[in-house]
C-alpha cells in the first residue's frame, strides 16, 4: 500500500482520529491504562463541537496535502455521552457511501493527557492530546510502521 493511501486511511479514522489506527493490535505485555473521569474543563473544550483535521505531520513532514478532497472535509464530533461520530462532511468519495463514517465511544485515561477511541466495529487507540482548546484540538498518534504523527483539528 502507498504511504499516501496509509494516511488516507488514518485521516478517516482520525477524523477521527483512524482506520489504520484502531486496526492495529495492542501489545500483549501492555498495562491496562488508568481511567479518569474527564475534567470538567477538558471534556467541555472537547465536545459539542465539529472538529475537521487542518494538519496531519509525520515531523516535519506534511502529510494533509496528499489527503482527497473527499476525505479532508470529515468531521469528528465527541459528545457528552462519551460516544463520538466521524461524519463524511460536504463530499463523499463514494456517493453511496453512508453519511456517517464511523462511530464509538472515548475516555481520557492518564490525567486527562490521552484520549481513547473505540470504534463500533474495531480495536481501540489511544492518543496523547498536544493541545485542546476551544479552537484547536492536536492529538499525537503512532502510526505502525512510520512512526508518530501528530494530527490537528479545528473547529467548525
Amino acid at each position: 500500500m502507498k504511504p499516501s493511501k496509509k494516511v488516507a486511511s488514518l485521516f478517516l479514522t482520525i477524523s477521527l482520529v483512524l482506520v489504520v489506527l484502531f486496526s492495529c493490535k495492542k501489545k500483549e505485555t501492555e498495562e491496562p491504562p488508568v481511567v479518569d473521569e474527564p475534567t470538567k474543563a477538558n471534556k467541555e473544550l472537547l465536545i459539542n463541537k465539529n472538529w475537521k483535521m487542518t494538519s496531519l505531520m509525520f515531523g516535519t513532514i506534511d502529510f494533509y496535502s496528499t489527503i482527497a478532497a473527499c476525505e479532508s472535509d470529515d468531521i469528528s464530533i465527541f459528545s457528552a455521552d462519551s460516544t463520538f461520530v466521524i461524519d463524511e462532511g460536504l463530499t463523499k468519495c463514494n456517493t453511496a457511501d453512508p453519511q456517517t463514517k464511523s462511530t464509538g465511544v472515548w475516555i481520557f485515561i492518564d490525567n486527562d493527557t490521552k484520549l481513547v477511541m473505540t470504534p463500533t466495529t474495531g480495536n481501540p487507540d489511544t492518543g496523547a492530546i498536544v493541545q485542546l482548546d476551544e479552537s484547536v484540538f492536536k492529538l499525537r498518534v503512532k502510526v505502525p510502521p512510520y512512526g508518530e504523527a501528530v494530527a490537528t483539528f479545528s473547529k467548525q
